[in-house]
């Protein structure tokens, strides 16, 4: 196990709140997209 670059498990605490809102906007976007448009994508 020879890592060149030993990432340390909690370096950024505050990135994964973001990177979960964003994918729940997504989310939600895409969603709301969808329904309004009359589910055409399906």
């Amino acid at each position: 196990m020879t890592d060149r670059r030993p990432t340390p498990p909690v370096r950024r605490p505050w990135l994964l709140p973001i990177v979960v809102a964003v994918s729940v906007v997504v989310l939600v976007a895409v969603v709301v997209i969808v329904i309004t448009t009359g589910q055409d994508f399906f």
